[in-house]
């Protein structure tokens, strides 16, 4: 026979592992098993805490409680008030999904919540640089109906999509839909600003669509108009409602430490020394920009809450982690294609972060780590940056930021790919991309004895053992993976 197969060797799920904190990473299935053993009022909000966190680290198809929590203080860091906004959102999220009695385990996993994640954080983070004006009361009200919606339209993506001969998931479909329509809905009119008004900054200009930045920044980009230059520095006639808006340059990884918001004295060139072309990239900026992209996936600007999203995603998955980085610099790199000089999108991370969320949705998330699957996923990442330029060039007469949404119908695009043999194997059973890679290879290896076992005798136990573990792979119960799609094995097109 080609393989023999070895009945005590295991073959599932690392049932043996040798690191005492295996438990703690990935899917974290430690807390899970710790929280279904206890029962009582007492450890309902311990229960609530873990489908908290785990909401969370859903919008990067995570599924760790830890994950989640290193990027709440990440984006309460940067900001405050979208720490708040998001926190807030994921509550009402988890209440309204109960109240609608959802399946307990889609709760407990975040997958009802990260869409709502996304509605607090992004539309508090990008309303005051995307019009000028500081957040309304009323858009906190807004906020949270959006979060409850955002439960209603995940299930009824979910079950649309699941319809499909080949499922797919409902992604951050959900969020854009409710931040479009909110964002439209709301929409401060460009007009005079004066009592009764409601505070409404004049604003002649628009920032470029899709631009991410935190709400206490209040940072935007002034454009030239007939020669002038617009500047939306102003105040509201009303002394309760007026509100003083700034133009801040962007913080870059070189500029720590030096001073760069201090006048300095400059030594003047000499007369021979050539003066830097304006037009030239600065790679250090873009490192920056990779970087930061991390950050913009939640509508943040600050550098060290996105190295800190970046590590939290890596204690989920090292893996994860590192096609995320790739597909930064891919999505970077590609929107120096679509901007010219001074490169203010891509040193800011606007191009990157949509490419973040497409490799990693693609390689080794959805569809099994192999060398078709990751080429597949830089596709995936270049073809988003093409619809993102599309978007941006057709939401900028609305007004509109483009969100995720290049990323959203770029993913179900290259999910709906149909091919045969093993190039793509779908995954069913979600957990964390190296679980993904292993339960591949193991599925493949059984496959190889079964198919050798209708050719050659084979002693009756060992027959029953491989048939057993087969099933086992193949037949797990069904369960709702990250970002919105029904699970239960690995399947090989």
């Amino acid at each position: 026979m080609g393989e023999s197969y070895h009945p005590n060797k295991p073959s599932r799920r690392f049932r043996s592992p040798s690191n005492p904190w295996i438990p703690y990473v990935g899917d974290c299935k430690a807390v899970n098993n710790y929280l279904e053993s206890k029962q009582g009022i007492g450890w309902l909000f311990p229960k609530f805490l873990n489908s908290f966190f785990r909401g969370f680290s859903q919008v990067l198809f995570a599924n760790n409680p830890l994950t989640g929590l290193i990027i709440l203080l990440a984006l309460s860091w940067a900001d405050p008030l979208v720490g708040l906004a998001a926190a807030v959102s994921a509550t009402f999220a988890i209440i309204t999904a109960l109240l609608l009695k959802q399946e307990l385990r889609h709760i407990q996993s975040g997958l009802t919540t990260f869409n709502a994640v996304l509605i607090g954080s992004v539309t508090v983070s990008l309303w005051s640089p995307t019009f000028g004006v500081a957040v309304p009361l009323k858009l906190w009200v807004f906020i949270i109906l959006g979060a409850i919606f955002s439960v209603f339209i995940t299930s009824a993506l979910t079950n649309l999509f699941s319809s499909y001969k080949l499922t797919l998931p409902c992604l951050t479909f959900p969020f854009n839909i409710v931040a479009l329509l909110l964002f439209t809905c709301l929409m401060p009119p460009i007009g005079p600003t004066g009592p009764g008004t409601g505070g409404e900054i004049e604003v002649s200009s628009m920032a470029t669509p899709g631009l991410n930045t935190t709400s206490t920044e209040l940072s935007r980009q002034v454009r030239e108009t007939s020669g002038e230059v617009t500047d939306i520095t102003q105040m509201s006639d009303d002394p309760e409602v007026s509100v003083e808006l700034s133009v801040t340059e962007p913080t870059f990884i070189s500029d720590v430490g030096t001073g760069s918001n201090e006048t300095a004295e400059i030594d003047a060139y000499d007369e021979d020394e050539e003066e830097p072309d304006p037009n030239a990239v600065n790679w250090g900026h873009m490192l920056n920009g990779i970087l930061l992209s991390m950050g913009q996936v939640f509508g943040i600007n600050d550098l060290f809450a996105s190295i800190l999203i970046y590590i939290a995603v890596m204690v989920y998955s090292p893996v994860m982690c590192l096609v995320s980085i790739v597909g930064a610099i891919l999505g970077t790199i590609g929107g120096l294609l679509f901007t010219s000089a001074p490169y203010t999108a891509v040193y800011t991370g606007l191009w990157g972060f949509n490419g973040i969320l497409s490799a990693a949705a693609v390689g080794g998330y959805f569809i099994a780590m192999t060398c078709h699957s990751f080429w597949t996923a830089i596709a995936n990442v270049l073809f988003t940056v093409v619809i993102q330029q599309a978007l941006m060039v057709a939401f900028h007469s609305l007004r509109l930021p483009v969100f995720t949404l290049p990323f959203v119908l770029s993913t179900l695009l290259f999910l709906s790919v149909s091919a045969s043999g093993e190039q793509f194997p779908r995954v069913t059973n979600f957990s964390f991309p190296e679980l993904h890679r292993y339960e591949y290879l193991e599925r493949r290896r059984l496959n190889r004895i079964n198919r050798n076992m209708q050719d050659e005798a084979l002693h009756p136990e060992e027959k029953e053992l491989v048939l057993k573990d087969i099933k086992v792979i193949g037949d797990e119960p069904t369960e709702l993976g990250g970002n919105g799609t029904s699970s239960g094995g690995i399947t090989e097109k």
